[in-house]
């Protein structure tokens, strides 16, 4: 869900223009008469920057997904950023963590990926999703840690799914 309340309003802002395609990737910036050479930054062959390349389809993006799909046990199916993410957002928890981790995650991961490639494009911090995905769970168990205060801050990312597994109902 993009507005979710547990959601930080930047990440929900983020998503909100990702979805109505106002990101400001290579592709959107010429439809703005803004022509630069397009080259994604997530990857080696330098394709054309999308917000569908660069979120789903690129090696980094789908890595991420391919890592919480396999950790939330979700069909790696959709054959799109739109389909993927609404599949998370229906997909039922057994536990209170796992349903707020399944409606907030699908905007983490985009609002992380997308930090990581403005660090690559402004800094020259090369992406890599083994970076990524660390500051995903991070992220996750600190809004977990607001909503749930007995869930630790700084739980260990494994302890935490283990945490989150046999959670009660």
């Amino acid at each position: 869900m993009i507005w979710h309340k547990k959601n930080p309003f930047k990440v929900s802002f983020f998503l909100w223009r990702l979805l109505k395609h106002k990101v400001a990737v290579d592709l959107n910036l010429g439809k703005f008469g803004i022509n630069i050479p397009s080259m994604c930054s997530c990857c080696i062959s330098h394709k054309e920057e999308s917000e569908e390349h660069l979120f789903f389809d690129s090696m980094i993006g789908n890595n991420n997904w391919k890592y919480f799909n396999q950790v939330f046990g979700i069909s790696s199916g959709p054959a799109n950023l739109r389909h993927l993410m609404i599949t998370w957002w229906l997909t039922k928890g057994k536990n209170d963590i796992q349903k707020i981790a399944l409606q907030i995650l699908p905007g983490i991961i985009v609002w992380q990926v997308w930090k990581a490639r403005c660090k690559s494009r402004f800094e020259n911090v090369k992406m890599h999703h083994n970076r990524i995905i660390p500051q995903i769970c991070q992220q996750l168990i600190i809004i977990i840690h607001k909503q749930i205060p007995r869930i630790p801050p700084l739980l260990d990312w494994e302890v935490f799914q283990k945490v989150m597994e046999f959670a009660k109902e």
